[in-house]
């Protein structure tokens, strides 16, 4: 059983470096591509007569 646990326990070490590896090919992803998470800017989507503002129905 102790065998078992340090096995194990190499194990969560490996892949919380894994976790952080990957975090951060992510954040050099969403950098790259310049992702804007800011809320405030007013995103409009066209459909078939039919025109949505920030989840708000707006009829133009």
């Amino acid at each position: 059983m102790n065998v078992f646990n340090v096995i194990v326990g190499i194990f969560t070490i490996g892949s919380f470096f894994m976790t952080l590896f990957v975090a951060g090919k992510v954040i050099k992803i969403a950098n790259k591509i310049n992702i804007n998470v800011d809320s405030s800017k007013n995103q409009r989507v066209s459909g078939r007569g039919n025109k949505v503002a920030g989840g708000d129905i707006r009829n133009d």
